[in-house]
């Protein structure tokens, strides 16, 4: 069996967090959907990091092993199958005892906190009016 590591990006406001629970959307249920659907085969994810409900990642790791050989073209019919919120960037093929989860080199997390109004940061940011304090 091979071993793939995804790399993908995804809004988590529609989410309630990584890994799958029963009866609510999760990243991890979309995305074992969606490799279901294109691979005709069940795939089991591991993720480097979970994320909490409605938190949003810029980048996460999670890993995967399979028969099939996965190509740069799984992306484009993968991101054509996951909802607009979840992004694929790529794909690697890895060496077997890589780990998403325990070959990662760090983690970063950042808040963002504002103190106007921007209707393009409401889901994005918390905001503290200093006027108000």
């Amino acid at each position: 069996m091979a071993k793939y590591f995804l790399e993908l990006s995804y809004m988590g406001t529609h989410y309630s967090g990584f890994q799958i629970q029963p009866n609510v959307p999760t990243i991890q249920g979309e995305l074992e959907k969606a490799m279901q659907t294109l691979l005709r085969q069940q795939i089991e994810l591991s993720t480097s990091s979970r994320t909490d409900a409605g938190v949003h990642a810029r980048q996460n790791f999670f890993h995967f092993e399979t028969d099939l050989v996965i190509t740069q073209k799984n992306i484009y019919n993968l991101n054509a199958i996951l909802p607009k919120d979840i992004a694929i960037i790529d794909i690697y093929k890895m060496q077997d005892e890589a780990h998403s989860r325990f070959d990662a080199l760090g983690r970063c997390y950042k808040y963002y906190i504002y103190n106007y109004k921007d209707p393009f940061m409401w889901d994005r940011a918390g905001i503290i009016h200093l006027s108000s304090i």
